[in-house]
């Protein structure tokens, strides 16, 4: 498999404002949950919350199997440059897709067709490649 989009290691500065860009989007989220949570102390909150979040986006990740392509993944990279996505944005992403490339109507079908786990799921994914391994895609690819 080769792909035309080729990772980068970004600097710090770029994937801090990422992050912290998301984070601040995902504000009322993470107070809502923690609020929903007071009876744990942080320590037993956050592994247990990432032990759940991973649970989900494995399950997404296992549905997304042979839905897209690696002409796909490249288009998404291409377009996701970077991103971290809060969770509401992942409803918008075939929206985004077409922004981006009016003529990938095609790929903003399949967006489309996700449920929306299956669309957080990919987005995590889309920023795993970016920030980690561009192979992590190799095993979904239809």
């Amino acid at each position: 498999m080769t792909f035309k989009f080729s990772a980068r290691t970004p600097s710090n500065d770029f994937s801090d404002f990422h992050a912290q860009q998301s984070i601040d989007l995902s504000r009322a989220r993470i107070d809502a949950y923690q609020s929903k949570h007071e009876f744990q102390s942080n320590e037993d909150r956050s592994p247990l919350a990432e032990s759940r979040l991973e649970f989900l986006l494995a399950t997404a990740r296992a549905e997304l199997s042979g839905k897209f392509t690696s002409a796909d993944f490249c288009g998404l990279l291409n377009c996701y440059t970077g991103e971290m996505l809060e969770p509401a944005a992942a409803d918008g992403m075939a929206d985004t897709v077409l922004e981006f490339n009016p003529e990938a109507t095609e790929l903003a079908q399949k967006l489309e067709s996700l449920t929306r786990l299956q669309k957080v799921g990919l987005a995590d994914l889309l920023e795993q490649m970016y920030y980690r391994d561009l192979s992590l895609v190799a095993p979904l690819l239809s």
